[in-house]
């Protein structure tokens, strides 16, 4: 929540008062969207059953790897795990 407060002795008259709410929900609207850009943005690249990057993730953190020139710093174990994912749903389902 955006407060604005007049100084000691002023007051705000109507117009200044619908300014101001105007531009805190301009204010607050583009707040919103990058939040929700932020979430999209983890949604897209982080496999939600496990909390760590899909595939999509993988890539792109590989891109800005290479990109900074620092491939040589890092390693890559790869696991191909059969019904990983019925594996998971069962867990869960048990839980």
């Amino acid at each position: 929540m955006i407060s604005f407060y007049a100084t000691e002795g002023n007051s705000w008259n109507s117009e200044a008062i619908s300014e101001i709410r105007d531009l805190s929900n301009q204010i607050y609207t583009v707040l919103s969207q990058v939040i929700m850009c932020k979430i999209m943005k983890e949604t897209i690249f982080t496999d939600m059953m496990v909390g760590i990057p899909n595939v999509t993730g993988f890539f792109e953190f590989a891109a800005k790897v290479l990109e900074d020139g620092k491939l040589n710093q890092y390693h890559i174990l790869y696991l191909n795990i059969h019904n990983f994912k019925f594996t998971q749903s069962e867990k869960i389902k048990a839980i």
